[in-house]
């Protein structure tokens, strides 16, 4: 009897922690490989070069062939990044590049980055990740009128004060995280400030 009843507590602990688990994945559904295709992989831990991680789906890609696709991890400090393998039938020297999908947006844009693939190779870290920059906006013109104003940084701090929401019509929060620190704060303000007097440049 106690055997049966300690085999559904262990039962009911395993079900609690895939349950966990299972929220903090999230598979992105834009793209989708079989990795029975394939001979090789490689894996990569990646970070969008955003503020948040939430609304992007990553792939990576050999040409137009979708070689992974990233999966979001929640790490116990909150933390966010891409777990993703990246598959190949060359053992090495195929060039891999990546793919973002902003879900609010519905743009796709590639990342400035790529990578040689090399099997079982691990490229970055989940507290270290390759960073993927997808800025097709200039940073700091986060109205996206094609200037960097005043303006631009006035809309920072009402982003900052949350009295706009950064998914409104108008904004490109991206483009708000200046000093690329993955926040959006007052300092991004001041930076774009001081870019509009000309005493810094980027």
């Amino acid at each position: 009897m106690n055997n049966s009843i300690m085999m559904k507590k262990s039962l009911l602990i395993m079900i609690c922690l895939l349950t966990g688990l299972a929220a903090n994945i999230r598979a992105a559904s834009r793209w989708s490989v079989n990795p029975y295709d394939f001979q090789y992989d490689m894996t990569v831990y990646l970070q969008v070069a955003a503020p948040s991680q939430d609304h992007y789906e990553v792939a990576a890609f050999c040409g137009d062939e979708c070689r992974g696709v990233g999966s979001l991890m929640t790490v116990a400090d909150g933390k966010k990044y891409f777990y993703m393998r990246i598959r190949s039938n060359v053992a090495s020297g195929e060039q891999i590049t990546f793919r973002v999908y902003n879900t609010i947006t519905g743009k796709e844009v590639q990342a400035d980055e790529s990578i040689t693939f090399e099997t079982q190779a691990v490229v970055g870290m989940p507290s270290n990740p390759l960073k993927l920059s997808i800025f097709d906006i200039p940073r700091g013109d986060v109205n996206g009128d094609g200037r960097i104003t005043a303006q631009d940084a006035s809309l920072v701090l009402q982003l900052v004060a949350q009295k706009i929401a950064p998914t409104i019509a108008g904004i490109v929060y991206e483009a708000a995280d200046v000093n690329d620190d993955g926040n959006v704060t007052a300092q991004d303000a001041s930076l774009i400030l001081q870019y509009v007097a000309k005493k810094i440049s980027w």
